[in-house]
């Protein structure tokens, strides 16, 4: 792959923790505040090629976070109950931005794209506009968002020790969460603003008046005739309506590339970029003590996942509030012969040409969670075995859109799993861990994912199957250092790269696959003066698979991936104070 850039990213973090303890005779109280400040920027090639079809793609965020959690413990050692009641408070401001411009090498490959050099200029001529006026270098979008969110949640829980074995334990919580969100974006993107049906709609209607003979440019030619037959223009007016609206209109072929279209700015009169959640949540569990060493529990749980909001340009007023369609206007009577559908966006006056519903925001997900498990704990051996089954109603996921990924909620999704995990240390300072995962992931319920698309039935993208883990580490003495040697492998079963059954069809004759073995190893030593150098190398073996890919801007047929991070070694030093 070969970029005409050279890609950048940089990040600035820093925060602080702050945690302090009071005891009591009977309680703990403890408080922590925290405070962490996040700064990104990077530009990179989004056609991801040689060519400049793009300028830079530029973005940038700034997020701020502060939080704040106290808790009060009783310190029940030995006695019918324990109990925790807390709270926590949450205050995040972001605000990001990011701009997309068209570079000197879109224009011909446009053209290219519609099989003829000159047709841009031929849809210049149509639409009335001056040459080059179409994909110019330095057009595109700019797009700004703003979001400010505050939460905060009461929680407790208490523990009834029933028999010095079989401990009940019960848990409540409620949490409200507040979002305010603005997002701007300024398209200057002139292809992406034409009304294609009105184009269409001129282009057909000036043919079927010429093979009458009647010239639509000459006003001394149309005007007699639609003055003469009025009965024979209203039919000529419809055939050309129906024409510029179907598959008929030869402006088709541009729809496609109307990659930013203007934006539907908010807050507006319509929609107050506010989402206001709540809820209340329990949890239940039973733990028996068979022995000393093994004990056996089961647990029902809710939970909670606040609305999220879609903070870039794919975001789009919904269908409930936004019937599309671009008006048609006869270009002789002036008359209306296609208005846009009533909805509360058009009836505030906030439509604009090729305004789409959409997605804003992924509205609130709830959690249901059954357990069953056992753990088992030796002099050199420790087990968990747990078997869950979880259900998740508006499921937030990502969907992939014509630029772009987007939130959406699927009505339902569940994943039944068994996990086990053990730890053994057959010599002293040697551990081996290790760990296995097996889920049966499926979408219950999405009908909606896009126009005629239901997947229900299907397993989710980016959930593997399977996954495994095993590690060692050894510690030992070198003279007066301390030294390790650690290693893991980590395996991650194959998952559909995208949720859309056709984008993940081509996704896979390409070979791509998501499949994950990785072997880590590091060594090192510390000194009892608190200095500690160690050696690691990362994907030692370079395995090569796929983060995510998604269909290519502008590029039929292709497919953009982003390969993980290859085999990568370092050297670290630390020193304790």
């Amino acid at each position: 792959m070969n970029y005409d850039i050279v890609p950048t990213n940089r990040i600035e973090n820093y925060g602080v923790s702050l945690q302090g303890d009071i005891d009591f005779d009977f309680a703990t109280l403890t408080s922590i505040t925290a405070y962490r400040h996040n700064d990104v920027a990077s530009q990179f090639d989004p056609d991801a090629t040689s060519l400049e079809l793009f300028a830079t793609n530029s973005g940038q965020s700034e997020i701020e976070t502060f939080t704040q959690e106290i808790r009060l413990q009783s310190n029940g050692a030995g006695k019918l109950v324990d109990w925790m009641i807390g709270g926590f408070y949450f205050d995040e401001r972001l605000q990001s931005g990011n701009d997309l411009f068209y570079g000197t090498d879109f224009r011909p490959y446009l053209g290219a794209l519609l099989g003829n050099p000159t047709q841009v200029a031929t849809f210049e001529a149509a639409a009335g506009v001056p040459p080059g006026t179409f994909a110019a270098p330095g057009q595109g979008i700019s797009e700004r968002s703003e979001q400010d969110n505050t939460a905060w949640s009461v929680f407790g829980n208490v523990d009834v020790h029933l028999t010095d074995r079989l401990t009940a334990t019960f848990g409540v919580s409620y949490t409200e969460d507040r979002k305010d969100v603005s997002v701007t974006a300024l398209s200057t993107d002139a292809l992406a603003a034409v009304n294609l049906d009105q184009l269409g709609y001129n282009a057909t209607l000036r043919n079927l008046l010429a093979a009458r003979g009647v010239n639509l440019q000459n006003p001394a030619s149309v005007g007699p005739f639609v003055a003469t037959n009025p009965a024979i223009y209203a039919q000529i007016q419809q055939q050309a309506l129906a024409t510029a609206l179907g598959t008929g209109n030869p402006f088709n072929g541009l729809r496609a590339l109307q990659f930013f279209p203007p934006f539907l700015n908010f807050p507006n009169a319509v929609e107050d970029g506010q989402s206001r959640d709540n809820s209340t949540d329990f949890t239940a569990r039973l733990a028996y003590e068979l022995t000393d060493q093994i004990s056996i529990y089961a647990s029902y749980a809710t939970g909670f996942k606040a609305s999220s909001w879609n903070l870039s340009r794919q975001s789009r007023p919904t269908a409930a509030i936004l019937v599309p369609g671009n008006p048609v206007v006869d270009p002789v009577t002036r008359q209306v012969l296609r208005a846009t559908p009533a909805s509360p966006v058009t009836d505030a006056g906030l439509y604009t040409t090729n305004l789409l519903p959409g997605t804003r925001l992924a509205s609130p997900e709830d959690a249901e969670v059954y357990e069953l498990g056992i753990k088992g704990t030796f002099d050199n051996f420790a087990f968990t075995l747990t078997v869950f089954d979880q259900t998740l109603k508006n499921f937030q996921t990502t969907v992939f859109t014509q630029n772009g990924f987007v939130f959406a909620n699927a009505a339902e999704q569940s994943t039944f799993g068994v996990e086990v995990d053990f730890r053994w240390s057959p010599l002293d300072g040697l551990f081996f861990t290790g760990g296995a995962t097996f889920l049966d992931p499926v979408y219950d319920s999405f009908p909606n994912f896009g126009p005629g698309i239901d997947i229900s039935g299907q397993q989710p993208q980016g959930v593997a199957e399977t996954q495994f883990t095993l590690g060692s580490n050894y510690n030992f003495t070198i003279g007066s250092l301390d030294a390790f040697v650690r290693a893991d492998w980590q395996h991650i079963g194959n998952s559909p790269l995208l949720d859309d059954p056709n984008e993940a069809a081509r996704l896979v004759g390409s070979g791509f696959s998501r499949e994950q073995n990785l072997v880590n190893m590091s060594l090192g030593i510390r000194t009892s003066g608190g200095f500690a150098l160690s050696l690691w190398a990362r994907n030692l073996f370079d395995d090569q698979h796929i983060v995510f890919a998604s269909p290519a801007l502008a590029q039929a047929g292709t497919i953009n991936g982003a390969p993980n991070q290859p085999r990568t070694y370092g050297v670290t030093l630390r020193k304790s104070f």
